[in-house]
């Protein structure tokens, strides 16, 4: 699957920019705040109907317009065009079309045009809290399972009725603890296929992650990624039930999956302690390519790879090893503030290529 055409409307700085793509490799080159970056993320919406940097749409939409529109063109293995448009009225409903064709439901998009992104901001998934693992997990997973996606949405959309319940005990000084219950079992029911999918998915994303950070560092560190879990070592009803009173005083829900964590470690210590930036940078990469590797694996499909500021926290040598281990059976997309240095790096590789450089709100071919 190969982007054609991109066309971008009204979406963050771009107010109209259209893109004829004809190569394997696209990079998108000029200085900062020149639209690079949002290229990328108007791709990512047509694979994954959201933004990867604003949970908002309408933040997306660019200052003093009333929508955005993205539009593009692919070709199938088989040479068949496919056409996918996302609609976003400002304080609207979104609308995704595929071949002029909306979806009942936009989550069925999901997984058709599996994507990977890799930007600097990334590294926050060493830096911060257990939520943005968990994101990175649930994405990864709900692009190649239609059943966990849908499971996934039910548990959250319960557990927020739990915890509305809850809090409306604190609220009113009175408690239907059946009711409670019956939001208690029902989370119960379902928390297993969540719990025992990612469980599997783990050995094969730090499979990948090991085997791609040996080649970037030379296998002079060795990483591991684990699964924590309250579920490792307890029921979930018995844990609710322990949790009782805890959840009574808090107002919300303190044990289950939407607890879990992922653990990265490099040479057993914690990578976010002990690891350097450059280290960080290859750890995040690497994780992010077994997310590719996971999604092809299981659907026996490549997904876009799009990589935001290539060379950020590399050094020249990883930045050269990343380079040569780009999938060659897939399509591409980077961006980088330097063009001379990204051609100059991609023509060592072989690999066909052409760069876009942004200026002045015009996109000029400069090669291809």
């Amino acid at each position: 699957m190969y982007f054609k055409q991109l066309q971008v409307v009204q979406f963050k700085n771009h107010q109209q920019t259209y893109l004829p793509i004809s190569k394997p490799i696209v990079c998108f080159t000029g200085l900062n705040g020149v639209g690079k970056t949002n290229l990328l993320d108007a791709i990512y919406y047509l694979c994954i109907t959201k933004s990867y940097f604003n949970s908002n749409d309408n933040f997306n939409i660019k200052n003093d317009f009333d929508f955005f529109r993205i539009h593009g063109k692919l070709e199938n293995h088989d040479g068949n065009l496919i056409e996918i448009t996302c609609k976003q009225p400002l304080n609207g409903k979104k609308e995704f079309l595929i071949n002029k064709n909306s979806y009942e439901k936009i989550s069925d998009h999901i997984g058709k045009f599996p994507a990977v992104m890799i930007t600097p901001f990334d590294n926050e998934l060493i830096l911060e809290g257990g939520e943005l693992r968990r994101k990175f997990l649930d994405n990864l997973i709900s692009q190649t399972n239609p059943k966990y996606l849908e499971t996934l949405i039910q548990y959250n959309k319960i557990l927020l009725q739990r915890n509305t319940l809850l809090k409306q005990f604190a609220k009113q000084q009175k408690q239907n603890i059946p009711l409670l219950n019956t939001y208690s079992e029902q989370l119960i029911s379902i928390a297993p296929l969540i719990y025992n999918t990612r469980k599997e998915s783990i050995p094969i994303i730090e499979k990948y992650s090991k085997k791609v950070y040996q080649n970037i560092s030379n296998e002079s560190e060795h990483i591991s990624v684990e699964y924590e879990s309250e579920l490792n070592s307890n029921q979930y009803s018995d844990l609710l039930h322990q949790n009782l009173q805890k959840d009574l005083i808090t107002q919300r829900t303190n044990s289950g999956i939407h607890k879990d964590d992922l653990v990265f470690s490099m040479n057993n210590q914690s990578i976010k302690k002990y690891g350097s930036q450059g280290q960080q940078k290859s750890f995040i990469i690497s994780l992010k390519m077994a997310q590719f590797y996971f999604i092809k694996l299981k659907l026996n499909t490549q997904p876009f790879l799009l990589i935001d500021d290539f060379f950020d926290r590399l050094d020249e040598e990883r930045a050269n090893t990343l380079m040569k281990i780009l999938p060659t059976d897939t399509q591409v997309f980077i961006t980088d503030t330097d063009k001379n240095r990204i051609a100059t790096s991609l023509k060592k590789t072989n690999k066909d290529f052409e760069i876009f450089e942004l200026e002045n709100g015009k996109v000029l071919t400069i090669y291809s």
